[in-house]
């Protein structure tokens, strides 16, 4: 899926992001002299639509009267921020990521944000690191590493 969704994210116009299975919608797209390049924040806020009616409408059936009592923001502490900054500026850079970047080099993006993750979490709210994860975070360094290394030159 993630090959997809690449694929969609970078295409350049509507027509080459619509799958096969739907001939005449592609036929028609093509056909269409206004068929414009779409940006990658365009399709940000395509996917965003989508995802926050569907947690709008959960949050209202699960904590409704609490939200219209005390506000949707009610307990947020400079914790809560912090990490939603945080999460807004990973957005970002997986946008640039996807828009820029190959699949290979994403797995490892992925993979190193989590490390990172784990490191402030270890350090400032106290995340128990077992040797398990440790095993799996010295997995990834060292496959982002061997990935990023330059390979040996032959010598004839």
């Amino acid at each position: 899926s993630s090959v997809y969704f690449e694929r969609v994210v970078k295409s350049r116009s509507a027509a080459a992001a619509t799958p096969r299975w739907d001939k005449a919608l592609r036929s028609r797209l093509r056909s269409s002299p206004s068929t414009k390049p779409i940006s990658v924040w365009a399709r940000n806020a395509q996917m965003a639509t989508f995802s926050t009616i569907i947690a709008l409408v959960g949050a209202w059936v699960k904590d409704g009267d609490c939200i219209r009592k005390r506000g949707a923001l009610a307990g947020f502490s400079p914790i809560v921020w912090t990490v939603v900054l945080l999460q807004a500026c990973g957005g970002l850079c997986t946008a640039a990521v996807i828009a820029y970047a190959d699949n290979l080099l994403k797995g490892f993006a992925t993979g190193g944000s989590m490390l990172l993750s784990t490191l402030v979490s270890w350090r400032w709210l106290g995340f128990d690191i077992t040797p398990p994860f440790f095993a799996g975070m010295v997995a990834v360094l060292a496959s982002i590493w061997v990935y990023t290394s330059k390979p040996a030159e032959k010598k004839d």
